[in-house]
């Protein structure tokens, strides 16, 4: 990639330019978008190709929706920092989610007012000596 003048540069996102993209890489750069004021709507992952996923990063900055490709890892990082909703596209999770059965039935299934009842036995027979190290 030789080196271009910034009059060769093309704006991206409303005057943001992109600073060498292969020395900061996307997630970097996503944060500099956030930095100066893009609100991230989504993350979601949109595809598997050849044992890829793809993800976009949905956001608005100044005033305009953009969707950002991602890698997947940074997209939901980004989403874990800042509390942004994942999504999955119906199509994907049909294709290739996984529904997780529980096998296991309750030993003993109680009823609210059976936990409760327990819980205030314990506390009336409850004394303090029953908390100390006996050392």
């Amino acid at each position: 990639m030789s080196a271009a003048s910034s009059e060769d540069r093309k704006p991206m996102l409303d005057g943001v330019r992109v600073i060498e993209c292969s020395l900061l890489g996307p997630a970097a750069i996503t944060s500099h978008l956030i930095d100066l004021g893009a609100e991230v709507e989504a993350v979601v992952i949109t595809e598997l190709r050849e044992q890829t996923f793809y993800a976009e990063i949905r956001m608005t900055l100044a005033g305009k929706q953009h969707i950002v490709s991602s890698r997947p890892s940074d997209a939901i990082a980004l989403a874990a920092r800042i509390g942004t909703t994942i999504y999955v596209e119906d199509e994907l999770l049909d294709a290739e989610g996984v529904l997780l059965q529980n096998d296991e039935e309750p030993e003993d299934p109680k009823s609210q007012d059976e936990l409760v009842d327990e819980f205030r036995e314990f506390i009336e027979g409850v004394r303090p000596e029953d908390f100390s190290s006996g050392t």
